[in-house]
């Protein structure tokens, strides 16, 4: 993305209510009769999502599409040719508000490949699609890529935060490991359950202690973080996030 680049940013904020957790806990998967609309949100790939982060992105989807598209017109002033290689779009959110612009991203990527009956954007209008999530839980049976070689998809996971690995299996082992304690002989390794749901976009994980500095997840696991243990909730806060960031509160 140019340096000089005009950004229209749609944040999502993270769980603020106890809907919001019922919307979390609600991790049933998606099954809808119509095989067009999964279709259209899961890039045509035989997989299903977290059932209430799809719903609230589905709910959302109208009205983020008819602002995204006013914003787009004001940057052309109202009708006055202009470059549309100027503008992006950047998605944004922390905790489950980084679920619903993962799955946002997903559905706005997607219909410029296969245009369907849901609401959509003036793709055409924009130089470019990008995706950056903060403590986002996973949300698909497989994970999504980003859908461009030049469209930015980033997870940033604080070291420790367990959010990032919140499927029921996962919650499952850690569990165990309180109850049981971790093995005790040398170079022991705690073998974690296959995982239901994966991050969306390419994790990026900040060290402890550290800001401005990342590193990817090193693991043979099937997926990104299949094998990190973080069981640390403090490290979930949005401070930490800000303060990783290189911001303040």
């Amino acid at each position: 993305m140019p340096r000089n680049a005009q950004l229209i940013v749609v944040a999502i904020r993270g769980t603020a209510s106890i809907h919001d957790w019922l919307v979390n806990f609600n991790t049933g998967e998606h099954s809808d009769t119509s095989a067009e609309d999964e279709d259209s949100i899961l890039n045509g790939n035989n997989y299903r999502a977290h059932a209430g982060f799809l719903a609230c992105t589905m709910e959302m989807l109208p009205e983020a599409c008819k602002a995204i598209t006013k914003a787009a017109t004001d940057f052309r002033g109202g009708g006055t040719p202009r470059t549309p290689w100027d503008l992006h779009l950047v998605l944004t959110g922390y905790s489950a508000g980084g679920a619903v612009a993962a799955m946002l991203y997903a559905q706005f990527m997607q219909s410029q490949a296969a245009p369907t009956a849901q609401p959509s954007i003036p793709r055409e209008e924009l130089a470019g699609i990008h995706c950056v999530t903060f403590g986002a839980p996973p949300i698909t049976t497989t994970p999504i890529v980003p859908f461009a070689p030049d469209s930015l998809f980033l997870s940033i996971v604080n070291e420790g935060d367990p959010i990032p690995r919140a499927d029921s299996p996962y919650f499952d082992d850690l569990l165990k490991i309180v109850v049981t304690g971790w093995p005790t002989e040398s170079r022991a390794k705690w073998q974690l359950s296959p995982r239901k749901y994966f991050n969306a976009g390419t994790v990026l994980i900040v060290p402890r202690g550290r800001s401005v500095v990342y590193f990817l997840p090193s693991e043979t696991g099937n997926g990104s973080l299949a094998e990190t243990i973080m069981g640390n909730p403090g490290m979930h806060r949005m401070r930490w996030y800000l303060e990783g960031q290189g911001g303040q509160d």
